[in-house]
């Protein structure tokens, strides 16, 4: 179970954002600039989880959590006011 929680599930979830931004970008959407950083964060995650390991490859991990967070914040708001338009 801990193996589909840390290994498969990040990569789907990459997969899942880089189709949005694909899709955002080819429907001149503004949500990219969102799945872009969530991306990113996945990004940062699976480098500090697959390839570093280890204490440090945790705690580059938890950096990675930023630009993801961010993402998901771009994401909601422009979500949220587009439907206020």
């Amino acid at each position: 179970m801990s193996y589909i929680i840390y290994v498969v599930l990040p990569w789907i979830f990459l997969c899942l954002f880089v189709i949005g931004a694909m899709y955002s970008l080819w429907k001149k959407l503004s949500y990219w600039w969102g799945f872009l950083s969530c991306a990113i964060g996945v990004v940062i995650y699976l480098i500090g989880n697959e390839v570093v390991g280890g204490y440090n490859g945790m705690s580059l991990s938890l950096i990675g959590a930023l630009p993801f967070t961010i993402g998901l914040f771009i994401l909601f708001f422009l979500f949220v006011g587009s439907k206020f338009q």
